[in-house]
């Protein structure tokens, strides 16, 4: 199978008016990513803990690699000092308890926190009549067609076991259903629906993360079982199905077949990770309208976290790199140099979202430009050299999607940018 097919899994300048009237700023309480745009994510990652009868353990890391042992709050009264892994036995196991971490540098410190869970959650959620079933956790193997000549499904993925689903397999396609939902409209609804109207989430546990198969009929996308076995995997699930989604926008024209590759980046990985992450806030920020309940709100919180501290950290390597610029991965060569600058694009678009609160119509606006793509941006767009022009189409729609021109905000971050394309690329919405 080409390496090609398989899309990756993975985290101001004042600035004058592009098009018609800049998106109001408002603030209100809910769910936000602004923590992660003020500060840098944590360097402390803790993972989930392992119990076993009243023993349990918590494992992680610090990519500051601190000399200090750690010090662990277990919840119950007692504290210990070590490296991870880190255990402790708990003399009642009749509640739940929060474990807080804490590594000690010169100076400073940071803390995080866990919760130990002894009494199993209760995944509640009421569907939504809207919202129609459109994800499928596969419990067997699906025989996989495809809807792009020389695309050839993988022929070794699985179902998932029962066994595998720490949370119920209705839950997480529910959970799933509802990104489906949103991501559609985000779409704006112009999706290329020769592989269907649903999605299949298949298995194979020799892959390391998760990844889309956006050619397939039923369009696909394959994890290691680890991605279910509890909530934290679902952000990554829905930046496979934003691949799945966008690479088959727009219908007339998709970008699939078109935009993968070496050149996956700037649209393909920047759509995943923008789609992923609105689809997030969109959801946290209106769990009671969706009928998810707490234990769900609270995996998917902790899930779209973690997946945006990753987009944050990158775009602030990027920066402290002095701004690598490139939209074309380089054949054969180790790692991908693409990296900062797609993760850049995507916290830029959230950074904008943010300041407005308001994901959806900005991102709908955005997808309204990406889907005027035709046979000219095609051959323009496989030029290797064209890098301004990848960018510039990027720019454009995101800044066609907020009302503002964001040239300046790119320019800072030192993408080759065309005038003449941007331009050209505004007119298409003008009425």
């Amino acid at each position: 199978m080409r390496t090609s097919l398989l899309i990756r899994s993975f985290a101001c300048l004042g600035a004058c008016v592009a098009s018609g009237v800049g998106l109001p700023v408002r603030q209100s309480a809910g769910f936000t990513f602004r923590p992660l745009l003020e500060s840098s994510p944590h360097s402390l990652t803790v993972q989930e803990p392992r119990v076993s009868g009243a023993v349990v353990t918590i494992t992680g890391g610090d990519s500051r690699r601190p000399t200090t042992p750690f010090t662990f709050e277990w919840g119950d009264g007692s504290t210990s000092e070590s490296f991870f892994p880190a255990r402790h036995e708990y003399s009642a196991t009749d509640r739940d308890y929060t474990v807080t971490v804490t590594a000690h540098y010169r100076p400073g410190q940071d803390s995080r926190s866990v919760r130990v869970r002894f009494r199993p959650p209760v995944y509640e959620f009421r569907r939504d009549p809207r919202i129609p079933a459109r994800v499928c956790v596969a419990s067997a193997p699906v025989e996989l067609g495809s809807t792009m000549t020389g695309y050839k499904p993988p022929s070794n993925l699985k179902g998932f076991a029962d066994g595998e689903l720490s949370v119920p397999r209705a839950a997480i396609e529910y959970a799933l259903d509802v990104g489906h939902f949103l991501q559609t409209d985000f779409c704006n609804g112009d999706i290329d629906r020769s592989g269907g109207d649903g999605q299949v989430v298949l298995s194979q546990p020799g892959f390391g993360g998760a990844f889309s198969l956006w050619f397939t009929k039923p369009i696909s996308m394959g994890a290691n079982p680890s991605y279910l076995s509890s909530l934290a995997g679902i952000s990554s699930l829905y930046h496979e199905m934003g691949h799945n989604l966008t690479l088959n926008s727009p219908a007339r024209y998709r970008f699939g077949g078109k935009t993968d590759g070496p050149f996956n980046t700037v649209v393909s990985e920047t759509l995943a990770q923008i789609m992923q992450h609105a689809t997030a806030w969109e959801i946290l920020n209106h769990p009671a309208r969706y009928g998810l309940g707490p234990e769900i709100a609270d995996g998917l919180t902790k899930s779209a976290e973690v997946s945006f501290g990753i987009t944050a950290r990158a775009y602030r390597d990027y920066v402290a790199q002095g701004c690598p610029f490139t939209t074309r991965q380089i054949p054969g060569r180790q790692g991908d140099p693409t990296f900062g600058t797609f993760m850049s694009l995507a916290y830029v678009f959230v950074e904008q979202a943010e300041d407005r609160r308001a994901f959806r119509a900005p991102l709908k606006r955005m997808m309204a430009l990406l889907q005027t793509f035709n046979e000219r941006d095609h051959r323009r767009y496989r030029v290797a050299e064209n890098d301004a022009f990848r960018a510039t189409f990027m720019v454009a729609a995101m800044s066609h999607g907020f009302g503002e021109d964001l040239r300046p905000r790119f320019r800072q971050l030192k993408f080759a940018l065309d005038d003449a394309v941007y331009a050209e690329m505004m007119a298409r919405m003008r009425p």
